[in-house]
């Protein structure tokens, strides 16, 4: 059966020769030291600054998978991405279940890489012609700009909107508070958890809050993540929205939220 490894040496040996192709690493899981039997394959090519490089680059990797095998289902993201990079996703017939190719290649001119190492990992790198994944860290002054201006995107809409939580389960309508709920409670909740415990990963919405938070703040979060009924959403809610400015106040008296 197909490996992991398989379709990572397929994609480096496709592209590795061309000078087009600067750099190739995988990230996601690997690179924070987590993969297992369930990750899929996160590989990033980095190219030269044209979209006919990318666009190259990118016919030789699938055209390399492609011959690794029948494709089940392939998704090319609509371009321009919210990322701005070329990206697919690739599902092999007769493989794992989870083994699943998540190809991203990315204009070395672009905003956003996505390589500094305290948000997103320590590459696991293939090859790199030029040395553009070294240790590439947050430059923190702007990251921190961009979190003090996100407090009162997380503050104000959520005074304002977390009734609606009450007036749709007034209404008779769960799914929609339920939805409320989801939207304008616990995900600024979590942000805010976010900036006060993992500013690096302020957006990483739910994902590895396991590994993100304090324990006692993750099983929380999880335990607010659920309502049997009506009256147990409510109570929830209620308690997320008091966690939510209770953090919200923890995290204006950051040292970072003092020097603007």
């Amino acid at each position: 059966m197909l490996r992991r490894e398989d379709l990572i040496a397929a994609v480096a040996g496709a592209v590795e020769d061309d000078p087009r192709a600067l750099a190739l690493w995988e990230a996601g899981s690997k690179a924070f030291g987590r993969a297992d039997q369930y990750s899929d394959v996160d590989l990033q090519i980095l190219v030269e600054d044209s979209e006919e490089a990318v666009d190259a680059v990118a016919g030789k990797a699938m055209l390399a998978v492609e011959k690794l095998g029948e494709i089940e289902r392939r998704w090319l993201v609509p371009r321009p991405a919210w990322h701005g990079h070329w990206q697919a996703f690739v599902k092999l017939t007769g493989t794992d279940p989870y083994l699943l190719l998540d190809l991203c290649v990315m204009r070395r001119g672009a905003a956003q890489l996505f390589d500094e190492r305290e948000a997103h990992g320590v590459p696991s790198v293939l090859f790199d012609k030029t040395g553009a994944l070294g240790s590439k860290t947050l430059d923190w002054d702007a990251h921190w700009a961009v979190l003090r201006a996100r407090v009162p995107q997380l503050e104000d809409p959520a005074e304002l909107f977390h009734n609606f939580v009450d007036k749709e389960l007034a209404r008779g309508r769960p799914v929609d508070a339920f939805a409320f709920y989801l939207a304008q409670v616990l995900r600024p909740l979590v942000e805010a958890l976010r900036i006060l415990h993992c500013p690096e990963r302020y957006n990483f919405g739910l994902r590895y809050l396991d590994f993100d938070l304090p324990p006692e703040a993750a099983a929380r979060v999880r335990r607010l993540v659920y309502a049997a009924n009506e009256s147990e959403l409510l109570a929830k809610k209620a308690e997320a929205v008091e966690w939510l400015r209770q953090t919200l106040g923890a995290v204006k008296k950051l040292p970072a939220f003092s020097h603007k």
